[in-house]
Parts: structure tokens; sequence; C-alpha cells
């Protein structure tokens, strides 16, 4: 499964659309997203418009953080490992695809930093761990292997995919 990014109006989607998207996903309990409902809580990217909250929103809103602090934002199905996995430091990270005998190289992957340049600190996760996790780098593979090339008709003068 990929998963991709719905943010398209940062007033609807991203932070305000979190909440019934964590309970979708059944990552926090309904009692904890209906609490958050009936009080008409809101929570806006690095608050970027006033949240008139009730009091009660920013203990349910922290709730709701601490449950998915250790997931990733953009795949809620997979946890942020402590360890393993493809780093952005590994060897592994560049990727070469033999396309006509021609080696075609391309990173594998990408991390948070990189698909969210400017998103200097991920709210819900340990930056170090954010910045270091490769997602994503089975996509990259697929992408750029020679047979999927060859199927969809890509030439072989056309770089890897990054």
């Amino acid at each position: 499964m990929i998963v991709g990014n719905g943010a398209t109006n940062w007033e609807f989607d991203a932070s305000p659309a979190f909440p019934a998207t964590a309970q979708g996903f059944s990552v926090i309990p309904p009692k904890l997203y209906e609490d958050y409902v009936a009080a008409n809580c809101t929570d806006y990217f690095r608050e970027i418009w006033p949240m008139p909250n009730p009091e009660v929103c920013e203990p349910l809103n922290d709730q709701i953080n601490d449950i998915t602090q250790n997931l990733y934002i953009y795949d809620l199905l997979r946890p942020i490992p402590s360890s393993g996995g493809l780093k952005a430091s590994d060897p592994e990270r560049i990727g070469v695809a033999i396309v006509d005998g021609e080696e075609k190289y391309y990173k594998r992957g990408y991390t948070m930093a990189e698909y969210t340049p400017w998103l200097k600190k991920h709210p819900l996760a340990n930056q170090e761990v954010v910045e270091e996790h490769i997602l994503g780098d089975y996509v990259s593979d697929y992408v750029n292997d020679p047979k999927l090339r060859e199927l969809i008709n890509i030439p072989s003068d056309v770089p890897a995919w990054n």
C-alpha cells in the first residue's frame, strides 16, 4: 500500500483532519474522538490560524498526539522504528538499475526532511529518527526496475527515477 499526502487546504486538511483520520484507522479510541468532536475542538498545524478551543481541547489533543507520536504521519500503518530499516546514511541508499547495459543510479526512498523540507521539526515524532529513517525505498526500486521501465515504454536514455 502506498499512502499519499491528502493535504490540499490547511484550513481543513492536515491537522484539522488528523483526529478523524486517526480514529478511522483505529489508532485512537472512539471515545477520545467522540469527546474531541463533542467539544468542537480543532487544531491547526503550527497554529497558523487562531484556535478558539474550549479548555478541554488541549488535554484531548495532547492525548491524540501521545497515542500517535510513534507513527509516521504519512503512513499511519507503519510505526517509526527505533532501529533497523534503511537509513539515510547507509551506502545501500543509492540504488542501481542496469538498463541496456548502462548503470543508472538513483536515491532510494526519502526521509521526512526530504519529503517535507518546509517542516523543520516533525510535531509527532523523535526528530532524529524521522530525519534518518527512509520511507518509500520499495517504490524507488519498483519504478527503476528495468522490466517495469520496458513494460511502460520508458526509453533507455531516460535517467533513473528519484
